[in-house]
């Protein structure tokens, strides 16, 4: 690491309230990794057990793991020693974060030879990277999200020409930008290349510095906005979190890096229940952790490698839940149950469990929302009861028009045999009139009326005088 925009007393006095003692840090994020066993001098930790550490001290200054795992990885490939001997670059990089500043609260004893000690001030030299100023962020983006680190990252190396995101002369990029090789890394090793950092769209005109110099950089636009889902990083899901599998066949295994359980389709919803865990064997590669989940039905419990899992959101799921079995509509001598695929449910304001059988006489409202706020309403009405016989005027043979009252909003029915002869609705204060043609003498009538659940009245039989 080579910083160049280091602000000693800011940088000082984080350094002393974080390293006072080694005892401080033994008994807060250190101590998590206390099951791989005690650290040993002049050797490097299993790899897991660095993961560990690198992971923890990520999470005590709310830094995304990814992230630090990226730069540890890119100086040093995760190794505090080489040989048997700490680990010193040529340009005086110290131990797994290649440590180069020379604060005076440092203890470059330690540095060399505590990787905790190590790991823990190389986190706070880029904790202070984040909070300075003068470096760009992302418009709307947080410390949680991976690409706002984007230039800290690179003021972790240094702000130099040499790490400009574009060339000065063609404003081609600058894949060996020093960001651009941790952002590689975190691709790679922590998502297992499935998933592509979002970049700033940058231009030359965002920077301001002379290519021949040694100078700094000069930062121009300090804020990007950009229109691609930013990625929150996945060591901060609390249980009970939606998320959503991000690879079609991901695998959910029955522990950390253990035997198959089964094959998850593309953007699976599940459920977080615990806190994530390292994998079962010390000797494995793999960077990222295991998280455990649930299916929604709670039908399946297991473990899923967080590089296949993102936060579920509306942006990944903007489907309403499905409901079945019952529509907006009109229901009549039949009951309904109501099903629906996913989220909680109330009718008329009491929750309800999908499955539910509805057979009372009434008005309902049914909401379903699933977990990341879709809703689904449906308005229904279940009425069983038989409207009133309809009340018939007389009818001549002169009558074109049949008049009577029956129940409000029903509709009348005047049919000849089988054949409907006339129909209409009955208005808001329960009388009706229906065109047909004049009858002959003697000529049944047969009239009923159904309201809007398909019930029906006893007919009103009337003979043409």
């Amino acid at each position: 690491m080579k910083s160049f925009i280091v602000k000693v007393g800011v940088l000082t006095a984080l350094s002393v309230s974080l390293f006072s003692g080694k005892a401080a840090a033994e008994t807060t994020w250190e101590t998590k990794c206390s099951k791989y066993g005690q650290l040993k001098q002049n050797e490097n930790p299993s790899f897991q057990h660095t993961n560990c550490l690198l992971t923890n001290a990520a999470l005590n200054a709310d830094i995304p793991p990814e992230v630090v795992k990226g730069i540890a990885m890119k100086e040093s490939d995760w190794r505090q020693f080489v040989d048997g001997k700490p680990y010193v670059s040529v340009d005086g990089g110290v131990g797994i974060m290649q440590v180069t500043d020379k604060d005076p609260s440092y203890d470059q004893q330690r540095l060399a030879t505590d990787i905790a000690y190590n790991i823990e001030v190389g986190v706070s030299i880029l904790n202070n990277k984040y909070s300075n100023s003068s470096l760009p962020k992302i418009k709307g983006a947080n410390r949680h999200h991976i690409e706002n680190w984007y230039f800290p990252i690179m003021a972790y190396n240094g702000i130099k020409p040499v790490n400009s995101p574009v060339f000065k002369d063609d404003g081609l990029p600058n894949l060996d930008a020093y960001q651009e090789q941790v952002f590689r890394k975190i691709e790679e090793q922590s998502y297992l290349t499935d998933t592509e950092l979002v970049r700033p769209d940058f231009s030359v005109s965002d920077f301001n510095y002379d290519k021949d110099s040694s100078d700094n950089i000069v930062f121009v636009t300090k804020e990007y906005t950009v229109t691609k889902k930013l990625h929150e990083s996945n060591y901060f899901f609390k249980s009970g979190n939606p998320v959503a599998v991000t690879e079609d066949g991901a695998k959910l295994r029955v522990g950390p890096g253990t035997v198959e359980l089964k094959k998850l389709p593309l953007n699976t919803p599940l459920i977080v229940t615990g806190t994530f865990a390292y994998d079962n064997s010390e000797t494995s590669k793999n960077q990222f952790v295991w998280v455990p989940v649930r299916t929604i039905d709670n039908s399946v419990k297991g473990y899923i490698s967080s590089a296949y899992i993102v936060r579920l959101d509306k942006s990944v799921d903007s489907k309403p839940p499905v409901v079945t079995g019952v529509k907006n509509n009109y229901y009549h001598n039949k009951s309904v149950t109501i099903r629906f695929n996913e989220g909680t449910a109330k009718l008329n304001g009491t929750a309800i469990k999908s499955g539910r059988m509805i057979n009372n006489d009434g008005n309902y409202s049914l909401v379903v929302i699933d977990l990341v706020g879709n809703k689904t309403i449906v308005k229904f009405t279940i009425d069983k009861k038989k409207p009133a016989t309809p009340y018939v005027k007389n009818v001549t043979t002169k009558t074109t028009s049949v008049f009577g009252h029956a129940e409000k909003g029903t509709t009348v029915y005047i049919l000849k045999g089988n054949t409907v002869v006339g129909k209409s609705i009955v208005n808001s204060s329960g009388k009706f009139s229906v065109k047909i043609k004049a009858m002959p003498k003697n000529t049944t009538l047969n009239i009923y009326v159904a309201d809007k659940a398909g019930n029906k009245s006893r007919f009103a039989t009337i003979k043409v005088k």
